[in-house]
């Protein structure tokens, strides 16, 4: 009988390969020059291909899944009453959510952002994707989400990372790449002015 899932191992592999700042080449040699031995079936299929770099073969659907099944984890854990994906044009800045009540995304709801570079993410990926969602809320689509989580293929960059993990100076920068970076950025029909509800609700956030 198979062993059961465990979700915390999901979440280990997960924060390594977001850390991690090998590349994909980097990460099959040195996998390949730890190894001294091939098995039967490995030598009539290839090496097997570590973690890291299957995560960073993926296209962006495919990342979108593997998210999506981490966060199913979470709601097998008991983190989540349900979860979704939605990922593609019209996901109103949602790839994966997680929600907590039955008012789903106008009550207690987690955002995960899906990011597959070929770099670690930088701050200017940061704005339109925290833009998108300001905007939305100030619309009235949903509620402002509990948390926003930016899952990464290639890791996040260190200036990112300082800024996920200082809420007021990324607010602060945000609002100065507004103009340059949000406004006309987040929908083809109209420009996003930092102004009435969006204002309010990024002060509040």
């Amino acid at each position: 009988m198979n062993a059961p899932y465990q979700p915390k191992l999901a979440v280990n592999h997960l924060l390594w390969f977001c850390d991690s700042q090998k590349t994909k080449a980097q990460t099959i040699l040195f996998a390949m020059a730890r190894s001294k031995t091939l098995t039967i079936q490995q030598s009539m299929s290839g090496k097997p291909i570590p973690a890291v770099a299957r995560v960073r073969l993926m296209d962006d659907e495919a990342f979108e899944v593997f998210t999506e099944a981490w966060v199913e984890a979470l709601k097998q854990a008991g983190t989540y009453l349900d979860v979704m994906r939605f990922g593609g044009s019209g996901d109103m800045g949602r790839d994966v959510i997680g929600w907590t009540t039955k008012e789903k995304c106008n009550g207690v709801w987690d955002n995960f952002q899906c990011k597959r570079l070929n770099a670690p993410l930088p701050p200017s990926k940061l704005w339109v994707e925290l833009g998108k969602i300001f905007w939305h809320v100030a619309k009235g689509d949903y509620a402002l989400p509990r948390s926003m989580q930016f899952f990464c293929s290639a890791g996040i960059g260190t200036r990112a990372k300082h800024l996920l993990t200082n809420p007021d100076k990324l607010k602060e920068e945000l609002i100065d790449n507004w103009g340059k970076n949000v406004r006309e950025h987040i929908t083809d029909t109209e420009q996003v002015d930092f102004d009435g509800e969006i204002e309010r609700l990024v002060h509040i956030a």
